[in-house]
């Protein structure tokens, strides 16, 4: 027997709850060593303040390169945190075009600055789709801040690097696809 949309919607519900209850825990069980690590920077650094030697100077360097990668992954982890609470979905008819081009937006100062064309290539025709909207802008979100940190990071920056945005383009049954793509000049 088929499943009616409200069982499906329930059993994706029950499997979001499961993994945000996951996902919060194993957030957590990282949480408390970074903490140990970041405090434990922090009294390195306070041993070589101020640096006297060469030797001394890189190696507060260093730590201070590390001591900030903590923190970035502090925050990726409250973030995190934050996403993963259990929250019921609101489930809506949607246009998945407006949501990509509203996070496209929210970027593009962003990679204007970095000389990366951030172009989106949106198909006119899309059906309406079930999603919550703000989720999805999250999740899409994150998802362009990693992948423009590292084309940032690389060389793909360099030279008018063209990201080619994101396009949905084909409607398969009930499914959209959503591509990101990055091409050089």
């Amino acid at each position: 027997m088929a499943e009616t949309a409200e069982e499906f919607r329930n059993r994706l519900i029950n499997q979001y709850n499961e993994i945000a209850r996951l996902a919060g825990a194993l957030a957590h069980e990282i949480k408390n060593p970074l903490s140990t690590i970041r405090l434990n920077l922090d009294l390195m650094a306070e041993d070589l303040t101020p640096p006297e030697t060469q030797r001394e100077r890189r190696t507060a360097i260093k730590l201070e390169t590390v001591r900030n990668e903590c923190k970035r992954l502090q925050n990726l982890l409250d973030e995190f945190l934050n996403y993963a609470r259990a929250r019921s979905i609101q489930l809506r008819p949607g246009n998945l075009n407006n949501v990509v081009q509203s996070v496209l937006d929210f970027f593009m100062p962003a990679a204007v600055e970095s000389g990366i064309d951030l172009s989106a290539y949106l198909a006119n025709d899309l059906p309406s789709v079930m999603l919550d909207d703000e989720s999805f802008y999250r999740a899409l979100r994150r998802f362009l801040e990693g992948l423009l940190h590292q084309l940032h990071l690389s060389d793909l920056a360099v030279g008018g690097q063209r990201l080619v945005g994101c396009y949905a383009d084909e409607f398969w049954y009930t499914f959209l696809r959503l591509l990101v793509e990055v091409v050089g000049d």
